[in-house]
């Protein structure tokens, strides 16, 4: 089987966990007629799809790519449709709206369906909603996982809450200052506490220490496999992820918790986002709730290694990479 790629070059993250990364690691478990290939959909030319049998699309939206799905599907070559996005429902707030939240895209999202042979998503969430516009008889969740031969889970010294300062870190975009804002007094808080060091990874060094002075503001800058070794040498103490609660929010992964996890350190989220409702994840029901909750676990802290070993063990049980891409196997083998 012959597999290409259409690879989303505006974000490698999505890339690395939905796509390139999972077909690579099957391919080395597959015999060795099982074939990638990637296309970069900006120089991409009709004779590229000729020497494959499949093709996925990843976040397939906008006349574009809606009109190389219909070339592709006359081509006779079999389509998967992968999403990992919310697009029908993104936040005014998030600069991508203003592209998602275009009729004509929403439309040409609903369109690209009608060409597809299988659809995967990242989130039981988003097979619900996406039921509406295909037959969720073919629609399989296939959730983010950890490739551990690329992150191995990080090795933690059992004094390591004696430290002095507590490292707390959070990761994102611009994309995320509403979610941000939720807990805007938790940061302020967090930010005159003398035993702790907050990290903001992912916003504009300006736009960081405009909105975080004290923190240790480190911008984005696209390369995934320097972030993983980035946070492998932080020695996080906590990780911190609000969000707004939405529509889009709930379809979302737990990517960062999982990678806390590996990291050695165990996180805060809202417990209205379902996704973040696993093992290793501390929940909280509004801002004064993870201000109580954060501030007494920084004062003692007795249940710290006992979640982040049920966090780590649910990570290797449940979203292994290897044991996840299974689910890539069977809908290969239901096309």
């Amino acid at each position: 089987m012959r597999i290409g790629i259409v690879c989303n070059l505006s974000s490698p993250t999505t890339d690395y966990y939905r796509t390139v990364n999972p077909f690579i690691r099957l391919r080395e478990v597959c015999p060795p007629n099982f074939v990638i290939k990637m296309i970069n959909p900006d120089t991409v030319k009709w004779y590229d799809f000729y020497d494959v049998d499949v093709v996925i699309f990843q976040r397939a939206n906008g006349n574009d790519l809606l009109g190389m799905i219909n070339e592709v599907k006359r081509m006779g070559k079999k389509i998967i449709l992968d999403h990992d996005d919310l697009l029908h429902e993104v936040s005014p707030a998030n600069p991508a709206s203003q592209h998602f939240n275009k009729p004509q895209v929403k439309e040409s999202v609903e369109k690209a369906f009608k060409y597809a042979d299988w659809v995967m998503t990242s989130t039981p969430y988003l097979k619900e909603f996406y039921s509406q516009f295909y037959d969720k008889d073919k629609i399989t969740v296939v959730p983010n996982a950890i490739d551990f031969t690329v992150t191995p889970m990080q090795p933690v010294k059992r004094d390591k809450l004696i430290d002095a300062k507590k490292r707390v870190m959070w990761r994102g975009s611009q994309t995320h200052l509403e979610d941000l804002a939720t807990v805007k007094n938790f940061w302020i808080e967090l930010q005159k506490n003398d035993k702790v060091e907050l990290g903001m990874v992912g916003l504009a060094d300006w736009l960081g220490k405009t909105l975080y002075p004290k923190a240790i503001i480190v911008p984005w800058n696209n390369s995934l496999f320097q972030y993983f070794e980035m946070v492998k040498h932080s020695s996080p103490h906590y990780g911190v992820f609000p969000l707004t609660i939405d529509n889009f929010n709930q379809a979302k992964s737990n990517n960062f918790a999982m990678e806390m996890l590996v990291a050695g350190c165990i996180s805060y989220a809202p417990e209205e986002i379902k996704e973040f409702n696993i093992a290793g994840v501390r929940t909280y029901k509004n801002e004064l709730d993870l201000i109580h909750k954060f501030t007494n676990a920084l004062d003692k802290d007795d249940a710290y290694f006992v979640d982040l070993e049920a966090g780590r063990k649910w990570l290797k049980e449940e979203r292994d990479l290897v044991k996840v891409n299974e689910l890539r196997i069977n809908v290969l083998n239901a096309i």
